[in-house]
């Protein structure tokens, strides 16, 4: 009987150690995979409701240092023919005080310009540019400010025709969210159970 109750208690010594040791791998693994930094979708964009004349990329340029760069900047294809297209460009957290937006790669192009605007995810309006704010940089021939739009054109010959659009005053993007309780928890979970599964059948 006493050798009965030793092999008893020396078979459950392994299988408690194997068990801590599958719970300690287990929430290692699991904590590593729920705080891993994942992409996610822009917080903050600009909007502008574009119709222009001939097809071609309009571009925003989003970086806060005195030289542009084509890293900081992102660019939407505009059908021509004067179809109106609603465009989103992503703006990265930061403080702005003004930004670059080429309106076409064309030369010798009319694009007209309305409900100018900077929104978040959901679309909310976070700050309006008026027409007023839209002011000519390079290559622009012409630009005619209304009310509600603007109507501008790109010189012949031009490569890189661009406005600023002048902010007045400084916009600060800050997003405040976090994972809810339970989206943590869904990570958590799985991949605790099954890392710690896979450390006891090894």
């Amino acid at each position: 009987m006493t050798n009965v109750l030793k092999s008893t208690s020396i078979a459950a010594a392994p299988l408690k150690s194997r068990l801590a040791l599958a719970g300690i791998v287990g929430a290692l693994v699991a904590i590593a995979f729920t705080l891993w930094p994942r992409p996610k979708p822009p917080d903050f964009y600009f909007a502008v409701t574009m119709r222009a004349a001939t097809p071609g990329f309009a571009q925003l340029y989003y970086g806060t240092g005195s030289a542009t760069r084509e890293a900081e900047s992102f660019r939407i294809f505009v059908e021509g023919g004067n179809q109106e297209t609603h465009c989103r460009f992503p703006l990265p957290e930061g403080r702005y005080l003004n930004l670059r937006f080429d309106p076409t790669d064309q030369a010798a192009n009319t694009i007209t310009l309305s409900r100018a605007r900077i929104v978040n995810s959901s679309g909310k309006l976070i700050r309006a540019i008026g027409p007023a704010q839209i002011k000519p940089w390079r290559q622009i021939e012409t630009l005619a400010i209304s009310d509600t739009e603007v109507v501008l054109s790109s010189l012949a010959g031009a490569d890189g025709p661009a406005v600023v659009l002048a902010l007045d005053s400084p916009l600060i993007l800050k997003s405040y969210n976090r994972a809810s309780p339970r989206t943590v928890l869904r990570r958590f979970a799985p991949s605790f159970l099954l890392s710690a599964g896979l450390t006891l059948l090894v």
